[in-house]
This record gives structure tokens, C-alpha cells and sequence, in this order.
């Protein structure tokens, strides 16, 4: 997506971003429940949480970064400050930005600059430094998600790269790439650049973009030459929980750093909205199990706490339902105040046995422990789960509960594959009491991997970043 090729470029250059057209005026696509908003042909000004600054009346607000000569050092601009936390809100941050190119050489080997900067579920990370007289406590990075686009241009690149990109900054100031796009090459010039960034429910987040030449002046000599140019237009989506956390963040903007790239090109904010949707709590996905009749939970609800309600339809086939399983329900149910519960029901359990609801032994699972007391130094620790019977592909429901850590060391596997012979050896493993078909089974799984195959579900770190977390 983006390339010069696929545009019908057969030259593998874009001359010109769609000249052949006048600007349009700007129609934000979020206009209803809108909580900020800029204008730079209606304001003398534009309004910052730590105070307003002046505008340039002909292109709008100069995102340049902080000269020599200017007393101006704030590299970030919190817009607009969230009172809920992002998994309640579906926030849409829309606007245009003018990238004006004076400088049309390019560096004889590529360089990299960030023209567009936004933030959102932004957290501002502060450090101080003490004396002896006093203590000095400045904003050295924002966290959060990112919205960025960087200019790529090198004469060794054949032109100028528009590359948008979502990503994460962490706390440490490191970056964590998502996703990103690549469009050109491109000639110098100036161009405006209409987004539309979407971040709803501290999970899904999207951005639009739209890349416009600047249309030729009349009365000037022509710029560009040539028939018209398509617009450039290009989507990036991906999903992340980062920050979802937050009670409340903010909306940030960052300044350019095109130093290395085109030292006399300058970027301007022209029109920026921001609207907030309060999702309903109601709607908000809630971690419970199915269960089969529509039955109810009684366990740990009283006064004003609802009944946990199962949302199963009465036809639905409950499979198995661990000793536990109810409980922990209603731990997640009530996960707003964790005060309910001095701790997780699984930590709970080694201090106590729970006494399960329902009699649980119904034969549902081939059990293995590779940690038996007459193991000596097994290859393998830990236990295997399989079902006995073969479970349908489809209409398929399994929620399980688990602290983080035990999350960390399991995994779930469906359409769950191996050869018949381990799956032998994993009946004769499990069996019932005592014998020696059982204990030679057993050292034999303890001493091999299973080959096996399936859809592999589980929590793991990022090798992207230490503090991250995938699914």
C-alpha cells in the first residue's frame, strides 16, 4: 500500500501529490460530543492546557521546533486532558496540517525527520533534580500512544518518503513500532495533510491520512508540470491495551524535527477537533464464563452487587466447569474494586481448598503431572490437559481466570493433533491408579516433547520491549 508502482507510476516516481485540483475546505468528520476545537482562519491564538499561544494568521500554528534566538523549549503541548479512562471512551482526534517546502534539495544520503506528532492516552513522565536550595522537576518525555508521520529524503532514495506510523513510547522514552506505511517517492514541494486518528475503547486505534499538493498560485510561475497527480491516501489499524489502564490521559502534540531532512521546510496546524463518546459501561466486553440455562452466581454478591447472570441460551452444552471456575467469575465480575477480595481465588486456593459447586469429576479431562514425587529430575515440569472427547470447531466458548504470572506459564491449544501413538501414552499416562503401563507412559511424556499441532492461544512478553506484554 502506497507504493509509486501500484498508484500506475510506471516510472516508479510521483512527481507532484494531486495538483490538479484546489484545496477543499476542511469538514472534520467528528462533529458531534466535540471537545476541542481549532481554527487558525477563526482564532488569533490556540489554546494549550499550559496556555495559549499566538498563530501565524496566513498558515496557522507553527510546529517548528524551538530556534536559537526563542525562549520557547516545550517540545510536547498537551491539548486536551481526558477525565475518564480510554477503556470508557471512544475518542476521534481529526484535523490538517500544512507542510510548507522551501528547501527543495535533498541530502545525498537518506535522513529521517518527524513532520506530525500526536498522542493520545498520553501520561507525561516528569524527573527532577535537587540542590541544595531548591528542586527542579521538568517533563522529560510523554508516554502513550503515538501517531507520528516522518519525511524520508535522500538524493541515494530517489525523493521524499512519506512514512505514517503508529507506535508506543514507554516511560524510558524507547519506542515500540506497531505499524507503518510507506508512500513515494515524491518530489519536494509542499502539501497539506488531512488524519482522522481513532482511538476507541483503549483498544483498537486507526488512522487516515490524506495527502494534497499545494495547489499553484495564480500569477506565480507553475511549480509543477504535467497532467494532475491522484491523491495520496493510506490506513493504518492495529489494537493495543497500552495505557488502557489510566484513569485519565491526555491528548499531546509534539513539535517537527526535520533538522536532517529539509532544513527550511516548516509545518503548520491549521485545524485540530477533538470529540469524546462516553461508551456505556454496560458495553464495556466482560471476562465471564457461559453457562449452560442461563444460571446464576450466587457466590460473593450481596446488597447493591448484582447476580452475575450467564449469558448462555438454554440449549447450550456446558462441557466442564473447573472447581473454582464460579468464583473467579465473580472476582472479574467485581474487578472495578478488588476490594472484594483480599486475593485472586487461584492464590486463594493454596492456602485452602475451594469446595467446588458442582461434583467436577466427570471423567471431561486426560490429566498428566510431570511433577510426581517418584520423578527424579524430569526433563519436563509442569501438567498437560486433554480433553477425552473430540470437542466441535464451532459455537465454542472457554473462559478461563488466572493471575498474571500463571497466565505467563500456560497456554490453551484448540484442534488440539498428535500422533496416535503419544495419544496412547497420554490415556495410559492418565489412567487411574497405579500399574505399570502408567508408570512407563509417564516417563516416557516426561522425557519427550508431544509432536502435536492446533491453534495455540496464550500470553507471552514482547520480544519488542521488556515491559510489554502480547497475546
Amino acid at each position: 500500500m502506497g507504493s509509486a508502482i501500484c498508484l500506475g507510476d510506471k516510472a516508479g516516481r510521483l512527481a507532484n501529490i494531486c495538483v490538479g485540483r484546489g484545496l477543499p475546505e476542511f469538514v472534520p468528520p467528528n462533529t458531534d460530543e466535540v471537545s476541542y476545537q481549532f481554527n487558525y482562519t477563526k482564532s488569533d491564538d490556540i489554546c494549550f492546557a499550559s496556555g495559549d499561544c499566538a498563530i501565524n494568521p496566513s498558515h496557522g500554528f507553527a510546529l517548528d521546533p524551538p530556534k536559537a534566538n526563542e525562549r520557547r523549549t516545550a517540545k510536547w503541548y498537551t491539548v486536551y486532558e481526558c477525565d475518564r479512562s480510554p477503556t470508557y471512551l471512544r475518542l476521534l482526534v481529526s484535523g490538517r496540517v500544512h507542510v510548507r517546502c522551501s528547501d527543495k534539495n535533498l541530502p545525498p544520503v537518506a535522513a529521517s525527520g518527524s513532520a506530525i506528532k500526536i498522542c493520545t492516552r498520553g501520561c507525561p513522565i516528569y524527573e527532577s533534580l535537587r540542590t541544595s536550595h531548591f528542586t527542579h522537576t521538568a517533563q522529560v518525555v510523554t508516554s502513550g500512544v503515538f501517531f507520528s508521520l516522518a519525511l524520508v529524503a535522500g538524493t541515494d532514495q530517489g525523493g521524499l518518503f512519506l512514512c505514517p506510523r503508529l507506535a508506543l513510547v514507554m516511560e524510558s522514552g524507547a519506542e515500540v513500532a506497531l505499524v507503518d506505511d510507506r508512500l513515494g517517492p515524491v518530489q519536494p514541494q509542499s502539501f497539506y495533510v488531512d488524519f482522522a486518528i481513532l482511538d476507541d475503547g483503549g483498544r483498537n486505534v486507526q488512522i487516515d491520512l490524506i495527502f494534497r499538493g499545494e495547489p499553484a498560485e495564480a500569477g506565480t510561475a507553475k511549480e509543477f508540470d504535467g497532467p494532475p497527480i491522484r491523491t495520496l491516501r493510506t490506513c493504518l489499524q492495529d489494537y493495543t491495551a497500552f495505557h488502557g489502564h489510566l484513569q485519565s490521559s491526555n491528548i499531546s502534540l509534539g513539535t517537527t524535527d526535520l533538522e536532517q531532512v529539509l532544513p527550511e521546510t516548516t509545518v503548520h496546524l491549521q485545524h485540530l477537533v477533538v470529540s469524546e463518546e462516553l461508551i456505556d459501561e454496560e458495553r464495556v466486553p466482560l471476562a465471564q464464563p457461559y453457562y449452560s440455562g442461563a444460571k446464576n452466581i450466587e457466590n460473593g454478591t450481596s446488597g447493591s452487587q448484582p447476580n452475575l447472570q450467564g449469558v448462555a441460551a438454554p440449549s447450550m452444552k456446558l462441557l466442564h466447569e473447573g472447581v473454582d471456575a464460579r468464583s473467579a467469575a465473580v472476582f472479574a465480575a467485581l474487578g472495578v474494586g478488588f476490594s472484594a477480595f483480599s486475593e485472586h481465588p487461584q492464590l486463594a486456593a493454596r492456602n485452602k481448598a475451594l469446595t467446588p459447586v458442582e461434583p467436577n469429576e466427570d471423567g471431561f479431562w486426560h490429566h498428566i503431572s510431570y511433577e510426581d514425587n517418584d520423578a527424579k529430575d524430569p526433563r519436563l515440569s509442569g501438567e498437560f490437559w486433554l480433553s477425552k472427547e473430540p470437542v466441535d470447531k464451532k459455537n465454542l466458548y472457554l473462559n478461563c481466570s488466572s493471575t498474571l504470572a500463571q497466565a505467563l506459564t500456560m497456554c490453551i491449544v484448540f484442534r488440539f493433533g498428535c500422533p496416535q501413538d503419544y495419544l496412547h501414552l497420554i490415556e495410559q499416562a492418565a489412567a487411574e491408579g497405579p500399574s505399570a503401563e502408567k508408570k512407563e507412559a509417564s516417563f516416557v511424556l516426561r522425557e519427550w516433547h508431544i509432536p502435536a499441532n492446533g491453534v495455540v492461544m496464550g500470553i507471552e512478553p514482547d520480544p519488542r520491549h521488556r515491559h510489554l506484554l502480547r497475546m
